[in-house]
């Protein structure tokens, strides 16, 4: 399994999966406990996840686990960026702030010394 796909895909799909989990929750129409789980996004958006983390837990067993946090970090990224382009939400000034602190992080992590 090539490890790189891992760092880009699987924070990819877990941003996805969570977009979607916010697209079955915003539907009005549906009422009733049953409805709101039985919406196809909201399936969907569950069986992403699924996969997200049993993708997480085979990738640990060939990766570091000081690592996992690198593709943790793209998460928030990348939920960010795909909510504010396919969603249309506003950008928030804490969240920006927030995100180029993550950006900072990941950048000093990738010329960090972990020996």
């Amino acid at each position: 399994m090539n490890v790189t796909l891992f760092y880009i895909f699987n924070p990819l799909l877990n941003a996805v999966a969570q977009l979607l989990l916010k697209v079955g929750a915003l539907r009005r129409g549906d009422t009733g406990t049953m409805k709101m789980y039985m919406n196809p996004y909201v399936l969907t958006g569950y069986v992403f996840l699924l996969i997200s983390m049993g993708w997480v837990i085979v990738i640990l067993r060939t990766i570091d686990l000081k690592d996992i946090a690198f593709v943790i970090a793209f998460n928030y990224i990348y939920t960010f960026a795909l909510s504010v382009l396919l969603l249309k939400e506003k950008l928030i000034g804490k969240s920006l702030f927030g995100i180029i602190l993550i950006i900072i992080g990941l950048i000093s992590y990738s010329y960090g010394n972990y020996t």
